[in-house]
């Protein structure tokens, strides 16, 4: 009898082992698939980070050597940015995505006045868009709307439409 038992519990474990490998293959390829959507996301041109050429030069460099991690720590240094928005350029610039497309740097001017025309021109139009929505009491929408069109987190984007003067 002490044989069987044995067998049995070492037939238990030996499935509870598989269901738990199995568990976890797949928790990481729907973790990699969820990684490679953000990363399919235009990043916006008005979540680009500031910092200065010196500091761009260095992160460049560490990038250049794979040293991710510096990378990420000097351009939060540089920048202010908190984690989740420094790691998403690191990210994205490992994935291939131009660094200088991501960043300004002080003192840079607007060279491109059409950009700056063609900005306003997005950003009254999701004016338009989210009045229309909280005119019509679809405030969650709103958030939503203004969440895939900024980049803003939750806390940010409801903050924002409670600070809109069209609320009705």
């Amino acid at each position: 009898m002490n044989s069987e038992m044995s067998v049995c519990i070492g037939l238990s474990a030996l499935g509870m082992l598989f269901i738990l490998g199995y568990l976890t293959i797949a928790a990481r390829r729907d973790n990699e698939n969820l990684f490679a959507k953000q990363l399919a996301k235009p990043f916006k041109p008005g979540r680009r980070l500031t910092i200065s050429k010196e500091a761009a030069e260095e992160i460049a460099t560490l990038l250049k050597n794979n040293k991710r991690l510096e990378a990420l720590k000097e351009l939060r240094a540089a920048s202010g940015a908190d984690l989740k928005r420094a790691k998403e350029v690191i990210d994205r610039v490992a994935a291939g995505q131009s660094f200088r497309s991501m960043v300004s740097l002080n003192g840079e001017e607007q060279a491109d006045s059409d950009s700056e025309t063609e900005l306003k021109q997005i950003e009254e139009e999701l004016d338009d868009r989210l009045r229309k929505l909280l005119e019509k009491g679809r405030k969650i929408d709103a958030i939503k709307l203004y969440r895939e069109q900024t980049g803003a987190s939750l806390k940010e984007a409801k903050e924002a439409i409670e600070a809109r003067d069209w609320q009705h």
